[in-house]
């Protein structure tokens, strides 16, 4: 592969990569799952909705706008989870700042980071630091100021920084340092771009060790009570749009929970909550 600039179906082979890494690496990601609930499904979420992008993808490799827009519209249908709905967002502002381009650069890549970035935090009612949110932030921020020349460099930064921002994620969230654990949603977004660096050099990918990602608990961060869950269901609707406006929604929304996320697409409206009234959501 061009370690410059990526043709359509070479970057799908990296993303494919991305998959087969965050794949591989799952059941640490549910083990090391804390927050925002100690639910045990953090990887189990983000590989079911990259797989589902994947899968949409064979056979269409021909232009980086139509492996966008149907990675895109599958990703919004099918994510699961927090981790999953930040995953969705990420991607459709990823291929939107790419657009039409014939070959995947430096600059688009990095571009697209950005934008997908801003486009996760534009979904969450409350954005929370020492998450994947913390991680795209400050990979965003890398990117831009460094300026890598090529693709190959471009993620060869990534993991460095990403890396470095993963291993900060227990002192901005002490529910984690409280568990001794890093967070798991930013894992995975260091397991799928590691994956795609490993497909672009072709590397085998590895089998983590989970020991790398704990450490000694810190009992005194934080205020332990906030580790017990306030709302129990994690809950999530996929509903076609009408043309009458419901403009309440947001605060109805945060009124019945939190960890909530939003985002109107073409004729669907997505909604991910945690909530102890689930039912009274889907009756909503």
């Amino acid at each position: 592969m061009n370690e410059l600039s990526l043709k359509p179906a070479e970057f799908v082979s990296i993303l494919r990569g991305g998959f087969t890494y965050l794949e591989l690496n799952r059941a640490l990601l549910d083990r090391l799952n804390v927050f925002p609930v100690p639910d045990g499904d953090t990887g189990a979420n983000m590989a079911s909705t990259l797989a589902s992008g994947i899968e949409t993808l064979k056979g269409h490799e021909e232009s980086l706008i139509d492996i966008g827009n149907r990675f895109n519209k599958e990703l919004n249908r099918c994510s699961r989870g927090n981790s999953g709905f930040i995953l969705a967002r990420f991607f459709h502002g990823f291929f939107e700042a790419i657009g039409n381009s014939a070959l995947l650069t430096s600059e688009k890549f990095s571009r697209g980071i950005s934008n997908g970035s801003y486009h996760v935090n534009g979904a969450l009612f409350s954005p929370a630091e020492g998450t994947m949110i913390s991680i795209l932030s400050a990979l965003s921020s890398a990117l831009l100021k460094d300026k890598p020349a090529g693709i190959s460099q471009a993620l060869k930064l990534t993991d460095v920084i990403c890396t470095e921002a993963l291993f900060k994620t227990p002192k901005q969230l002490p529910v984690l340092a409280r568990a001794g654990v890093v967070d798991s949603g930013a894992l995975g977004l260091v397991f799928i771009f590691r994956g795609m660096l490993a497909a672009l050099t072709g590397s085998d990918p590895v089998k983590e060790e989970e020991s790398d990602y704990r450490f000694a608990p810190d009992p005194d961060a934080g205020d332990a009570e906030e580790d017990l869950p306030e709302y129990r269901f994690c809950t999530e609707a996929v509903i076609r749009r009408n043309n009458e406006q419901d403009t309440n929604l947001d605060e109805w929304l945060k009124s019945m929970g939190n960890s909530i996320a939003l985002v109107n697409e073409d004729k669907l409206m997505k909604i991910h909550i945690h909530t102890n009234e689930p039912q009274a959501v889907f009756q909503r």
